[in-house]
């Protein structure tokens, strides 16, 4: 506890909000100073004092204590029920007690922004208005979240400083996916084998049922073994080619290395146009894209592997080449891949390695934490675009951005120009 407040504190202030805002209260909570986090009558301001700053988890929004009957618990967006006491108190602390120069919520995203009232052009008795005060605030934020973003500036008067999302990497496979892997590719050799494709059968069934597959893939005894496998290679080609977050991501910090690799061939692999890097590079090594994505539950038994393992095999030539550009923005794309390109195919890979490069200097230009304290000084800090950076949205780059939600080069969108 930083401090623990006591009534002759909090009531001039309590009693100072509009009639209607006190009763509401005291309807949930109880007359000041309430149940929840009060020793002697008097209200925990919890946190840490680290000098200047003090550090603090925001106050809860509703449950308090070790009993739950289902009186006490109100869930965090319940669009009626006011802050408790302490909830207020805590804000009242900072602003007039404490007497902060600004405050800085981390995360996305607050209770504040979320607490009843209007949903723009807040009142003086919307909560969210009610707890700001009079503070400054600045909020990191993922740039991912647009929507939420925007909620936070309407009713938390927030200045964002956005930051990256974390980098993707692919999922691959592990422990009891590669064991049904390996049965598959011996499945696909011995099919015409009736005795050994009996016995893989069995294996098969027992292995899906291990790694908890059976049930996405309907699996049932009487399934002919043609049909389950079918259905196997299409639920680990899914798995194997999903992208999951790697770690997470450190305001302030930029990926480097192997993680900047990872993240440029996130942010350029989603694009499946007629021109987009995973088409070109798959037909560099002698696949096609289209083809692949339809057939996710079919054997190259020309190339001995699934298509789901081709996919990894384009992402993987995708990740190389990415990584070739960026310890040389000159290497020649057949030196890359080692083997003939033809002329179209060398100018379209240029177009791609103009694009890594310039995603890499947007990554290197991002100033999160030059933001944030350009904020604290009351600085400006610069607009920028939102949205998922690794759905193609490179222009999301450079982040310690505060973040508009609506971009204008997309509205309308082909549907509501149709529409209109």
């Amino acid at each position: 506890a930083l401090d623990l407040m006591d009534l002759d504190t909090y009531l001039p202030y309590f009693r100072s909000l509009p009639p209607a805002v006190q009763k509401n209260v005291a309807g949930s909570w109880g007359e000041p100073p309430g149940e929840g986090m009060v020793l002697g009558n008097r209200m925990l301001i919890t946190g840490i004092s680290l000098g200047n700053a003090t550090v603090h988890v925001q106050p809860k929004r509703g449950c308090y204590g070790s009993r739950c009957d289902g009186t006490v618990c109100k869930i965090l967006h319940d669009p009626k029920c006011p802050p408790p006491h302490q909830y207020l108190a805590t804000y009242y602390w900072l602003d007039q007690v404490r007497k902060a120069d600004l405050i800085v919520h981390v995360g996305t995203h607050g209770s504040l922004e979320f607490l009843p009232g209007k949903g723009t052009g807040l009142s003086q008795e919307c909560f969210p208005d009610i707890a700001a005060g009079n503070l400054p605030c600045l909020y990191i934020y993922n740039s991912d979240n647009p929507a939420e973003g925007t909620t936070a500036k309407r009713r938390g008067y927030a200045v964002l400083v956005d930051h990256m999302q974390a980098v993707m990497t692919g999922s691959g496979l592990y422990d009891e996916l590669l064991e049904i892997d390996s049965i598959l590719s011996e499945y696909e050799t011995a099919r015409h084998d009736p005795a050994r494709a009996h016995a893989l059968q069995h294996q098969l069934t027992e292995a899906l049922i291990r790694a908890n597959l059976d049930k996405d893939m309907h699996l049932d005894h009487g399934m002919p073994l043609y049909v389950m496998a079918a259905k196997a290679h299409e639920a680990l080609s899914k798995i194997r080619n999903t992208r999951i977050q790697s770690g997470m991501h450190v305001f302030g910090s930029v990926p480097a290395g192997a993680q900047r690799v990872e993240f440029v061939s996130s942010i350029i692999r989603f694009d499946n146009g007629p021109a987009s890097p995973r088409r070109l590079i798959a037909g560099v090594i002698g696949s096609d894209l289209d083809e692949l994505l339809k057939g996710q539950d079919r054997y190259s038994e020309d190339r001995g592997m699934s298509y789901g393992a081709l996919l990894e095999e384009v992402d993987r030539e995708l990740e190389r080449f990415v990584a070739a550009v960026l310890d040389d923005p000159a290497v020649p794309a057949a030196l890359v891949f080692g083997r003939r390109i033809s002329e179209g195919q060398a100018e379209a890979l240029d177009i791609v390695r103009d694009r890594v490069i310039d995603i890499s200097r947007r990554i290197d230009e991002s100033r999160e934490t030059d933001s944030l304290l350009h904020g604290m000084d009351g600085r400006y800090v610069p607009a920028g675009h939102s949205g998922q950076i690794t759905r193609g949205h490179e222009d999301v780059l450079p982040t310690g951005r505060n973040f508009y939600s609506l971009d204008p080069h997309r509205v309308p969108t082909r549907a509501a120009w149709r529409v209109g």
